[in-house]
């Protein structure tokens, strides 16, 4: 009789455990809205938590494999974005990519600095008084010297302004100095097959105006002084380069834009005249 109680008892427990839901797996997405705390910690006050949020879960729900990736390398990347104070995904300021780590067999998430973001953390440094990047054009009154007399001119054409030549980064720092650095196309094109291992499979190919610009921005931040955050966008951008991944890493990637208070660039004319002083005289245009 003992027997048949338990096995009727089994038998009950088995029966019940077949009629209890499935546990539903966490996602990505649940670590983002599971993590705001932390997050909310390390961003900065102009990034409300809600909004980095929102940003992140629109950049799993536009970026192919972005979801797929491990959670531990996906937090990490959205962490390094928050120090940062960067947004992911959303107007050029940082990136959060997949890529297919062959060895392991797994996406897995890296963010790196857009463009846009290493103008934004030079800025904030509080050693750069003005800085820019642009595009120049074969119709464009365009100088640059360099030695000891420094000075750097762009006048954009006010008509036709035809083909894309080259690009340039320009600084000035607040306590005096000013630095430029100058690519042409070729220039461009040898800087990054040389330095990155998916030129020929990822955003060189599909947005190389601002990887050129990008690279400009790398040089002539080396020479300047950087902060904590500079440096550690510029090791993130390092990391990205000696990785070696698959063009499937940028398939599918949307930026968004934010619809209000659209970020205007500075477009800067930069000068050194004779007696050294730098002249700047600085127009605002949407990028």
């Amino acid at each position: 009789m003992k027997q048949v109680a338990e096995s009727g008892v089994i038998a009950a427990k088995q029966a019940e455990m077949q009629t209890e839901a499935p546990k539903k797996a966490l996602t990505l997405g649940d670590l983002v809205n599971g993590r705001k705390g932390e997050l909310a910690k390390v961003l900065p006050s102009v990034l409300p938590p809600d909004q980095f949020c929102r940003l992140a879960l629109n950049a799993l729900n536009t970026t192919k494999h972005l979801k797929e990736c491990t959670p531990a390398s996906f937090y990490g990347s959205l962490m390094n974005c928050a120090q940062l104070g960067l947004k992911p995904n959303v107007n050029g300021e940082g990136y959060l990519l997949p890529y297919f780590n062959g060895k392991k067999r797994v996406y897995e998430c890296q963010f790196i600095p857009g463009y846009k973001g290493l103008m934004m953390l030079a800025r904030r440094s509080g050693e750069i008084a003005s800085i820019d990047a642009q595009t120049v054009y074969e119709n464009d009154t365009f100088d640059i010297s360099y030695g000891f007399e420094p000075s750097l001119v762009h006048k954009p054409a006010l008509g036709d302004r035809g083909k894309a030549i080259g690009f340039y980064a320009a600084v000035i720092l607040k306590e005096g100095g000013e630095n430029a650095y100058w690519m042409s196309i070729e220039d461009a094109k040898k800087y990054g097959k040389r330095y990155s291992k998916t030129f020929n499979a990822g955003p060189w190919q599909t947005d190389f105006e601002a990887m050129a610009k990008k690279s400009c921005l790398r040089q002539v931040l080396k020479m300047c002084p950087c902060s904590s955050d500079v440096q550690k966008a510029l090791e993130a951008e390092n990391k990205y380069d000696d990785n070696s991944v698959g063009a499937d890493m940028f398939e599918g990637m949307e930026e968004v834009e934010e619809p209000e208070g659209a970020e205007m660039q500075e477009s800067s004319e930069l000068k050194v005249d004779a007696d050294g002083v730098v002249q700047e005289t600085e127009t605002a245009k949407a990028d």
